[in-house]
């Protein structure tokens, strides 16, 4: 069974406190990310899965996978650099 309206937006809230915590040693968590890529350690973190509701189909929900901060980040940084290298491809 689904997650009613009100967990929802208590699990929204609570990414919004983890993406705060981030930001406050935003420096010394790159470093640390830069670091475990260089040296082949790092290790993406479980993905959260929600189930949120279906848009216009009431009582029903879907799956919703929701990665960590940290491989957000390094998925956007990685994101960046081929958009850059395969912008001169194409």
């Amino acid at each position: 069974m689904g997650k009613s309206q009100g967990e929802t937006v208590a699990v929204a809230a609570s990414m919004g406190r983890v993406s705060k915590r981030f930001e406050q040693g935003l420096n010394d968590n790159l470093q640390r990310l830069q670091e475990e890529l260089r040296t082949n350690r790092y290790q993406p973190q479980p993905v959260r899965r929600v189930n949120i509701p279906k848009a216009g189909k009431p009582g029903e929900w879907r799956p919703l996978g929701i990665p960590a901060i940290i491989d957000r980040v390094c998925q956007q940084a990685l994101r960046n650099r081929l958009e850059a290298d395969l912008r001169t491809t194409f």
